[in-house]
């Protein structure tokens, strides 16, 4: 555990990984590729679901965090699940998961801690409310999970926690939204390839990329790109990119849609069937998921099943929160350093009892 709480702090560069960590690849079913990572020495194993992101494992981000739990003794499976990389909520992320799982474990030979990030968090409860997989599975820990995806997607727009308080969320939040939400959005093109084709250029291109968050750089590069596009889809592309307005208004017209109320992403008939025990993680500086749907979550999982909440503001939705947040959380440092390392401790026993 000494090994996590080094490398998770804020007080590590979080460039850095541990060294002498094994990294291999394995196919699933024919489909797609999982990484493996492998420690010195194995004293259990964690199965890692990644969020939607167009690199998926190899996320810098991503990688880095794998890596770290193998230092602390965990065989880690980070699989490439082509729904995420996608970059499109659909169904069938399940059925990629149920299979990299089992090849997971059937890889290690041994039980496997759970841990999902943001919107994957849908699918740890699925794996986790199945018989199938629950003699498999030593704890699931969901950190950035949502309770609520409409309202999940609203907040990633414009910041509204629902308790009263506002984050400054990312624009290039929108063009990830709106590419979910496109078959409900009134203007999209009926023939929508190309669009879809070059918005996925434009959020590869800038979304979660420092240097690409101010106006002046993404705008130039969605004029540049809406030159691919017929004359009648430019004014929406920029829209959908938040290079010109209206793509807030569209986004919330097509919320209102009755197919954008998809029943296979509401979390809490999958959380109800859950049969292991069940850790709930969320950072408060997370600007695509609000912090209060994992309290929703708490509160709606079953009474009678082992369950945690761990709260930080040490975190946010990519990794340790900025020094302007850490310098404001001085005065409950002690506080945050507490409940971290309550996080990081749970993180530890959810893939350390996994036996051969």
């Amino acid at each position: 555990m000494r090994n996590l709480l080094y490398w998770l702090g804020p007080w590590v560069n979080q460039k850095r990984s541990p060294r002498g960590i094994t990294r291999d690849s394995i196919v699933v079913d024919e489909e797609f590729s999982m990484w493996i990572y492998s420690p010195r020495k194995t004293t259990g194993a964690m199965f890692v679901i990644p969020g939607i992101h167009y690199e998926g494992p190899a996320d810098i981000r991503v990688d880095r965090f794998a890596r770290v739990l193998a230092d602390s003794g965990m065989v880690v499976g980070v699989p490439f699940l082509p729904s995420m990389l996608d970059l499109v909520m659909s169904p069938k992320l399940f059925t990629e998961t149920r299979k990299a799982f089992r090849a997971f474990c059937d890889h290690i030979n041994q039980k496997s801690g759970i841990f999902s990030i943001s919107a994957s968090s849908i699918a740890a409860l699925d794996l986790a409310s199945r018989e199938e997989f629950t003699p498999l599975i030593n704890r699931v820990m969901m950190f950035g999970g949502f309770s609520d995806w409409s309202s999940a997607l609203r907040f990633a727009m414009n910041g509204d926690i629902g308790n009263g308080d506002k984050l400054v969320v990312d624009p290039l939040n929108l063009p990830v939204i709106f590419l979910n939400l496109l078959p409900n959005i009134a203007a999209a093109p009926k023939q929508s390839v190309l669009f879809e084709q070059t918005l996925r250029e434009f959020i590869c291109s800038t979304w979660e990329k420092e240097d690409m968050s101010d106006p002046q750089q993404y705008i130039p590069l969605a004029k540049q790109l809406s030159n691919k596009l017929p004359d009648n889809q430019k004014h929406l592309f920029l829209m959908a990119c938040g290079a010109t307005s209206g793509g807030q208004e569209l986004v919330k017209s097509a919320l209102l849609h009755p197919d954008s109320q998809m029943p296979w992403l509401d979390p809490i008939p999958l959380l109800k069937k859950v049969k292991v025990p069940l850790h709930i993680a969320h950072g408060k500086d997370d600007v695509v998921v609000p912090w209060l749907q994992s309290v929703q979550l708490f509160n709606e999982a079953p009474k009678d099943q082992p369950k945690w909440l761990h709260l930080t503001g040490l975190y946010h939705h990519t990794g340790v929160t900025g020094p302007e947040r850490l310098v404001r959380l001085i005065p409950k440092l002690p506080l945050e350093l507490y409940q971290s390392i309550r996080l990081v401790k749970a993180m530890y026993e959810t893939g350390r009892f996994a036996k051969n």
